[in-house]
C-alpha cells in the first residue's frame, strides 16, 4: 500500500510527498514512479535509478533526472516535469551536447502520463 505524506508546498505549488520511504517532488512525480513501478511487475521496463547524478558541460554542472529505467536494451532518463523552470530550461539545452543518451520529459494529463518531448545528444 501507498501513502502520501505532504510535507510543504513549493513555490511551483508542487507538494512534496513520500511514497514507500522514498521523498518526492511532487504528487505527479511520486504518481508516476508507482507507474513505473507497476510496468516494472509487467516486466516493460526496469527501474535503474532515482535520481541519477549527471554532469553536463566540462565544468560538471549537476543535473539529475528523477528516474534512469531500463527498456527495450535502452538506458532512459526520465524527468517529470509540472512546469520548466529556467534553470531546467537551461539544462535541457545543455542536455543535447552534454547528455548521457535519451531523456525522456513526461507530464501528467487528466488520465495518463505523456513522453512530450524526447531529446537525444547531438552526434
Amino acid at each position: 500500500m501507498h501513502h502520501y505524506i505532504g510535507f510543504f508546498v513549493s513555490k511551483y505549488k508542487a507538494v512534496k510527498v513520500k511514497v514507500d520511504g522514498i521523498k518526492f517532488d511532487s504528487k505527479g512525480e511520486a504518481e508516476y514512479y508507482k507507474h513505473l513501478l507497476n510496468q516494472e511487475k509487467k516486466g516493460v521496463l526496469k527501474i535503474l535509478e532515482l535520481q541519477p547524478k549527471t554532469y553536463l558541460t566540462e565544468s560538471r554542472i549537476l543535473y539529475k533526472p528523477d528516474f534512469l529505467i531500463l527498456r527495450d536494451d535502452r538506458e532512459i532518463y526520465i524527468d517529470f516535469k509540472g512546469i520548466e523552470t529556467p534553470v531546467f530550461k537551461l539544462k535541457k539545452k545543455l542536455w543535447k551536447n552534454y547528455g548521457l543518451g535519451i531523456l525522456w520529459l513526461v507530464k501528467k494529463s487528466k488520465l495518463y502520463f505523456e513522453v512530450y518531448e524526447q531529446i537525444k545528444k547531438d552526434c
